[in-house]
């Protein structure tokens, strides 16, 4: 078996997110502060800091409580919080300190992207 060197081993578990309309997503991501590495017309890669973000879009793709969020690890969660309130999304989970070590909240934005944003405690 041959194995294939990676030279990004951040890059070898990426989340990719199916919605059903990708600038929408987009905008919204981009406002909460990831950064776009590259788009094309159906597809996005996004950055937070050395973690990369897919975004797929499919215009069949639902957008219901997908049981999956994605934990963002930020330096301050309530100024998170505070951008999050301005730039909108519907609140899955209001902040608060938690018994697993964090200080969190989960949001969902347009075509369902579930984000947890956290501090640890």
């Amino acid at each position: 078996m041959t194995v294939r060197a990676v030279s990004d081993p951040g890059a070898q578990l990426v989340a990719e997110v199916v919605v059903p309309d990708l600038k929408v997503t987009l905008d919204y991501l981009v406002s909460l502060g990831f950064i776009v590495e590259r788009t094309s017309e159906t597809f996005a890669v996004l950055r937070w800091e050395s973690s990369r973000l897919f975004l797929a879009q499919d215009s069949a793709a639902t957008v219901v409580e997908r049981w999956v969020n994605i934990r963002v690890i930020v330096p301050d969660v309530d100024a998170m919080w505070d951008k999050v309130a301005r730039v909108g999304g519907q609140v899955i989970s209001a902040i608060g300190d938690r018994s697993y070590g964090l200080r969190d909240f989960i949001v969902r934005g347009p075509g369902g992207v579930e984000i947890r944003f956290g501090q640890f405690l």
